[in-house]
């Protein structure tokens, strides 16, 4: 994903169809204003969100936290439980991860037992 994919005025990303597995555009929003805030401390006025040692780096942070066996994706598993655990809903948590079927979303994503308590607290971090 591009910097240029986010539209800080609109509060949406648009996922270029070259970065997902569909052949249009889509459009993500609705997401918390903590995304935003994050999204804000690290904004570039273009290029790669993660530039190309991201996967370097992300290696130097599991040594660092002593994790072992903690999966690539484990982020997008993390704020999909979470956003699941502020909403409540698998339909905005399939959306935000432009799902086109619920089945995937609960399938793959969604850990339950993270408690509204939790997620608030999740999507509550500033910094």
């Amino acid at each position: 994903m591009r910097w240029e994919d986010v539209d800080f005025g609109k509060r949406r990303l648009v996922i270029q169809a070259a970065a997902s597995k569909s052949t249009e555009p889509e459009v993500v929003d609705g997401l918390p204003e903590t995304v935003w805030i994050w999204l804000a401390k690290y904004r570039l006025k273009e290029g790669r969100i993660a530039p190309g040692k991201h996967a370097e780096q992300y290696q130097e942070v599991k040594a660092a936290c002593g994790l072992k066996g903690w999966p690539n994706d484990v982020a997008r598993h993390t704020f999909a439980s979470n956003l699941y655990g502020l909403t409540g809903s698998i339909e905005e948590v399939g959306r935000a991860l432009l799902h086109h079927a619920t089945r995937i979303t609960l399938k793959h994503y969604v850990a339950k037992g993270i408690s509204k308590e939790q997620a608030e607290k999740y999507f509550g971090m500033k910094s």
